[in-house]
C-alpha cells in the first residue's frame, strides 16, 4: 500500500495540460529572455571569479564547456517533457508523470533549495559590486553598527543591502507577470551590449602570459599542488572537473524556462526554442568572458568578489570598471527575478498538488502569481543572503541541480520506454463490485460519471515488454510477470551504480600513478555497462505515443545516457560536506512529506 501511494503518477490529461490558474502572457522572445536573463550573471559575476582563483586557473573555459555540454543534455530532455507536459513545476511536474509522487517531491524539494541559494549568492553578488561603487562605504557603515559575525560559514558582516535588494524585486514582481517580464527584457539586453564590450576591451588588454606559470607571484605556489600541471592548468584536471560541478550553477536557469510552461502563450513552440537557443548563447558568452578575464589578469591576482571590475582597473581602465559594474548589477537583477520566478512556481505547483501546504497555492487575483510561495521562500532567501557567506552558498548550489537532471533523464527514457496503457471503462452498481476481467489489470479507479459509477481498469499493453530478438534469452532469467517499465528502472540503476564506483575508483587511486591499471579497470567497467544499456535499450520497443509532438529529444536513448553518466560523474566529484548539507534538507523535506503531502496529496481524493 505504501509503495502503491509512494510510487503513484499524475495523469496526463490533454484537456487538464493547457489550464492554469497563472495568466499566460509569455512570448517565444520573453521566454528566450527569461532564460538568458537567468543564466547571464550568476556565472560570470558570481561563480567565475571565485573557480578562477581557487578551483581552475584559466582552465575555467574547459569547466565552461564541460557543464555546458552536460547542461545542454539535460536541457533537451527538460524540452520534450516541457513539449509533452507544459507545466509551471518544471523537474517536479516531469518526473510526477513519469516517475511517481515520491521521487517528484525529492526533486521539487531539492530544486527549491536550489533556488532559494541561487537567489541569496546572486543577492549577495549584487550587493557586493554596488558597495564596491561607493568604496565599501556600506559595508564600513553596517560593521560599525553591527560588528561581525562569528566567522567560519557566516558572512563577516550582516549583508543588510542584499536583504533590501531581495525583498525589493519580491515586492516589485507582485504587479504581475508581463512588469517582470519587461524590466527582465530591459536589464538583459543592457547586460548583452556591457558583456559585448566586456571581450571587446578585455581582448585589447589580453596578454596569453597570463596563461603561463609566474613563480614569482606570491599568491600561487606550484609546489603546494600536488596537481600541477602548467599555467593553464594549475590545479590540474582534477580541478577542471570538479569546476565543473559548481559551474552548474551557471546554468540552471533553462529551469526558469521549463517554469514558463503555464505561462507560455504557446509553450509546445517556446519551450523548446528558448531552451536551445538560451544554452547556446549562454555558454558562448561563459567561454569568452571567462577567458578574457583570465588573460587581462594573472589567475591568482582576480578578485572574489568582484573580478572583472578589478582587472580592468589593474590595467587603469577605470571607465570600464563602472561600466561592468553596472552590468553586473543589470545581470545580478535580471537572475534574481528569474529564480523568484522559478522558485514560486514550484512550490505552487507543488501546493496545487497538495505535497506542500495549500497557502503556497493561493493565486493573487489581480496579477495571477503565486504570492504566498513568492513571499515566503524570497523572504527565507533574503535571511541566507544577509547571515551567509557567499562561498558557503555556491558549495551546496549544484548538488541539487544535477540530482534533477539525472532523475529527468532517467524519467526520460522510462516514459519513452513504458509502452502506454490500455484503459477499460466498466459501469458499476457500487463503488466495490468489480466484475472479472480476462485481461487482469493490475491499477483502478473508481469515479463518478453522470450519476454512475466506473471503475477505470489499467492494464500494460499486449506484448508491451516482450524484447526483440537479439535479446530475447534474457527473458528466461527474468520473473514472468516481468514489465518493460521493470526493466529499464533496473538497467538505469545498474548504470548510475556502476558509474559512481567508477568515480570512487578513480578518485581513489588518481594520486599514484601505480593504481592506474585500477583506474583502467574502472573505465572499462563503465564502458561496457553503458554499451550494454544502449544495446538493451535499442532493443526495447519504444512508446509511440511519445512522438508526434512538436519536438523530441533526439538520439534516444544514447544521449539521455550521456547525460546520466556525466551528471553522476560531476557529483561524485563534490565535496563531502555539500552531501551532508543535501542530507540534513532532504531530511527536513521527507518529514513534510510523510506528516503533510503523502496524506494531502490530490492523488488521494483520485484513489
Amino acid at each position: 500500500m505504501w509503495l502503491q501511494r509512494l510510487s503513484r503518477k499524475k495523469e496526463a490529461e490533454s484537456t487538464d495540460l493547457l489550464s492554469t490558474n497563472l495568466k499566460r502572457c509569455l512570448t517565444s522572445f520573453d521566454v528566450t529572455l527569461l532564460g538568458i536573463g537567468h543564466m547571464l550573471g550568476s556565472g560570470i559575476y558570481v561563480v567565475s571569479p571565485t573557480t578562477a582563483k581557487d578551483v581552475t586557473g584559466p582552465a575555467i573555459i574547459v569547466s565552461y564547456l564541460i557543464a555546458g555540454v552536460a547542461s545542454l543534455l539535460a536541457a533537451l530532455a527538460y524540452a520534450d517533457f516541457g513539449v509533452r507536459y507544459p507545466r509551471s513545476g518544471s523537474a517536479y511536474s516531469y518526473i510526477y508523470f513519469s516517475l511517481g509522487e515520491f521521487w517528484a517531491f525529492y526533486v521539487g524539494w531539492n530544486v527549491v533549495l536550489e533556488n532559494v541559494l541561487s537567489t541569496a549568492a546572486c543577492a549577495r553578488a549584487c550587493s557586493a559590486y554596488i558597495d564596491s561603487l561607493t568604496g565599501y562605504t556600506i559595508a564600513n557603515s553596517i560593521e560599525l553598527v553591527f560588528g561581525k559575525l562569528p566567522g567560519g560559514f557566516w558572512s563577516e558582516t550582516p549583508d543588510l543591502l542584499a536583504f533590501v535588494i531581495l525583498i525589493g524585486f519580491v515586492v516589485f514582481m507582485t504587479f504581475g507577470m508581463r512588469a517582470t517580464s519587461g524590466l527582465n527584457n530591459t536589464l538583459v539586453c543592457l547586460n548583452m551590449i556591457i558583456l559585448g564590450i566586456v571581450v571587446a576591451v578585455g581582448a585589447y588588454y589580453a596578454d596569453f602570459g597570463n596563461w603561463k606559470y609566474k613563480p614569482e607571484n606570491p599568491n600561487f605556489n606550484a609546489s603546494a599542488q600536488v596537481n600541477f600541471v602548467n599555467g593553464f592548468l594549475p590545479y590540474g584536471w582534477s580541478g577542471v572537473f570538479r569546476a565543473s560541478a559548481s559551474c552548474f550553477f551557471a546554468y540552471v536557469g533553462f529551469d526558469a524556462i521549463a517554469a514558463a510552461g503555464e505561462e507560455a502563450l504557446n509553450p509546445q513552440k517556446s519551450l523548446p526554442i528558448a531552451t536551445l537557443s538560451s544554452m547556446l548563447i549562454v555558454t558562448t558568452v561563459y567561454v569568452l568572458v571567462s577567458g578574457v578575464m583570465t588573460l587581462m589578469i594573472y589567475f591568482a591576482d582576480i578578485s572574489k568578489t568582484s573580478g572583472l571590475p578589478e582587472a580592468f582597473a589593474y590595467h587603469g581602465a577605470y571607465w570600464a570598471q563602472y561600466i561592468v559594474s553596472v552590468g553586473a548589477i543589470a545581470g545580478m537583477s535580471t537572475v534574481i527575478m528569474a529564480t523568484v520566478f522559478a522558485m514560486a512556481r514550484v512550490c505552487y505547483a507543488m501546493a496545487d498538488d497538495g505535497l506542500l501546504h495549500e497557502a503556497f497555492a493561493i493565486v493573487q487575483p489581480r496579477s495571477q502569481i503565486p504570492i504566498v510561495s513568492m513571499y515566503f521562500f524570497g523572504l527565507l532567501a533574503a535571511i541566507i543572503a544577509m547571515l551567509l557567506d557567499i562561498e558557503t552558498i555556491i558549495e551546496m548550489l549544484s548538488i541539487g541541480t544535477l540530482m534533477a537532471y539525472l532523475l529527468v533523464a532517467c524519467a526520460l527514457l522510462v516514459s519513452k520506454y513504458t509502452p502506454p496503457e490500455q484503459t477499460i471503462d466498466l459501469q458499476l452498481e457500487s463503488a466495490t463490485a468489480f466484475p472479472k476481467v480476462s485481461d487482469s489489470p493490475k491499477l483502478s479507479q473508481v469515479i463518478p460519471r453522470g450519476g454512475s459509477l466506473y471503475k477505470v481498469a489499467r492494464k500494460p499493453a499486449s506484448n508491451g515488454h516482450i524484447l526483440k530478438s537479439h535479446f530475447a534469452f534474457v527473458s528466461k532469467f527474468l520473473p514472468q510477470d516481468y514489465s518493460q517499465r521493470f526493466l529499464v528502472i533496473v538497467l538505469l540503476c545498474v548504470l548510475v551504480l556502476s558509474t559512481v564506483v567508477a568515480c570512487l575508483m578513480i578518485q581513489v587511486t588518481a594520486t599514484s600513478w601505480a593504481a592506474i591499471g585500477w583506474v583502467a579497470m574502472a573505465l572499462s567497467l563503465c564502458t561496457i555497462v553503458l554499451c550494454t544499456f544502449l544495446l538493451f535499450a535499442h532493443e526495447l520497443p519504444e512508446n509511440k505515443s511519445s512522438a508526434g509532438h512538436q519536438y523530441n529529444m533526439p538520439l534516444v536513448p544514447f544521449l539521455p545516457v550521456c547525460s546520466i553518466v556525466i551528471n553522476t560523474g560531476l557529483m561524485m566529484t563534490l565535496e563531502i560536506w555539500t552531501w551532508l548539507r543535501l542530507v540534513a534538507w532532504v531530511a527536513l523535506g521527507l518529514l513534510i512529506y510523510f506528516s503533510h503531502g503523502i496524506r494531502h496529496s490530490k492523488l488521494n481524493h483520485r484513489s
